[in-house]
C-alpha cells in the first residue's frame, strides 16, 4: 500500500462516508419499500466514491493519487 499523509480536509468526507454507509444499511433493511433498494445501492456507490476520494487526498505519492482517482472514476 502506498504511504499516506495526514490532511485535515478528509474529516468531512469521512463523516459523509459513515453517514451514507449508515443510510445504505438502513435502506437495505427496508427492502419491502418500493424505492429502498435503489436508494441503498446509490448510497453504497456514494460511500465507495467517498472512500476513494479520502484515500486520494491521503496518498503521499503521485502513483497513489492516480490509482485512487482511477478507482473513483471507474468504480474499480
Amino acid at each position: 500500500m502506498p504511504p499516506l499523509e495526514y490532511s485535515p480536509f478528509i474529516w468531512p468526507f469521512v463523516a459523509s462516508a459513515f453517514t451514507t454507509g449508515a443510510l445504505g444499511v438502513y435502506a437495505f433493511r427496508r427492502g419491502h419499500i418500493p424505492a429502498a433498494t435503489t436508494f441503498a445501492w446509490g448510497m453504497v456507490a456514494l460511500t465507495f466514491w467517498t472512500f476513494c476520494y479520502v484515500m486520494e487526498l491521503s496518498s503521499a505519492t503521485l502513483a497513489g493519487k492516480v490509482f485512487w482517482a482511477s478507482a473513483k472514476a471507474c468504480g474499480g
